[in-house]
C-alpha cells in the first residue's frame, strides 16, 4: 500500500511539474492584434494605417488625415476609429499567428542606424495583454527588428498581407 502512496504521489508531482501555463492568446480576450502604421512628412503628408481585429478582418482608418496613435490604453478602444475592411485573415491562419504574440513579446529588439531622406516611417506590432509588442520598424534614422522567431515569422506574414492589399495586379 505504501508504494502505490508514493507512486501517487510521485505521478501528482511530475503532472504539476510537467504543466505548463498557457500563454496562448484567447481570441475574445482583444479586439485588436496587429498593426501597420506608415507616416511621411516629406513632398506632401501620407499616412496609412491599418489593424487586424478579432475576427480577422483587415481595417483601415478610413480618414487619411486623422492619424491615429494606439497606445496601451487605447488597444481595447482602439478599434472604432478603423472601420473599412480591406481583406480578410483565414480563422486558422489567424489563430496561428495570435499565438505567436507571447514569444514574440519576449523577444530583443536590435535596431541599426540609417542615414535615408525622406523615407518616413512604417511600423508593424503586435498586441498582447494590453502591451504594444514591436515587431518591426523603419525610418530615416534606424531600422528596428525583433530578433524573436515567431516576431520574425509574424513580421513576414504582416509583409505579405500588406503586399497583397497594396500590390498592384
Amino acid at each position: 500500500m505504501n508504494g502505490i502512496k508514493a507512486l501517487a504521489i510521485i505521478m501528482a508531482i511530475t503532472v504539476l511539474v510537467a504543466c505548463e501555463k498557457d500563454d496562448r492568446v484567447k481570441l475574445d480576450d482583444q479586439n485588436l492584434y496587429f498593426e501597420y502604421v506608415a507616416i511621411n512628412y516629406a513632398w506632401g503628408f501620407q499616412y496609412l494605417h491599418w489593424v487586424i481585429d478579432r475576427e480577422g478582418n483587415v481595417l483601415v482608418n478610413p480618414n487619411a488625415d486623422s492619424i491615429i496613435q494606439i497606445n496601451e490604453n487605447d488597444i481595447k478602444n482602439g478599434i472604432a476609429c478603423f472601420d473599412s475592411v480591406l481583406y480578410k485573415v483565414d480563422r486558422k491562419v489567424l489563430d496561428y499567428y495570435i499565438n505567436l504574440i507571447p514569444s514574440a513579446s519576449k523577444g530583443k529588439i536590435k535596431c541599426e542606424d540609417q542615414n535615408r531622406a525622406d523615407f518616413g516611417g512604417i511600423s508593424f506590432s503586435a498586441f498582447y495583454r494590453d502591451k504594444i509588442i514591436l515587431i518591426s520598424s523603419e525610418s530615416d534614422l534606424e531600422d528596428c527588428t525583433n530578433k524573436n522567431l515567431e516576431a520574425i515569422k509574424i513580421d513576414n506574414w504582416l509583409k505579405k498581407i500588406h503586399y497583397k492589399i497594396y500590390s498592384k495586379k
